[in-house]
């Protein structure tokens, strides 16, 4: 139950800050379309993973 109630402030949080975005504002005339996507970016991120240092030559989380 805790860590449900941190998730939904960290994605209260994100939402947030997206206020500001103009891209996430045209949206607003579909706000269950905007929800929808805004998850599958976050599920997609956490299927990549962490990625790599800056100094690194090759992008391990990229298939090739």
């Amino acid at each position: 139950m805790i860590e449900e109630s941190e998730e939904q402030n960290h994605l209260r949080d994100i939402e947030k800050i997206l206020q500001k975005d103009k891209r996430y504002l045209l949206l607003d005339v579909i706000p269950e379309e905007r929800s929808r996507i805004l998850m599958d970016y976050i599920i997609d991120l956490k299927k990549r993973g962490v990625p790599p240092p800056p100094t690194a030559s090759v992008d391990r989380r990229k298939p090739q």
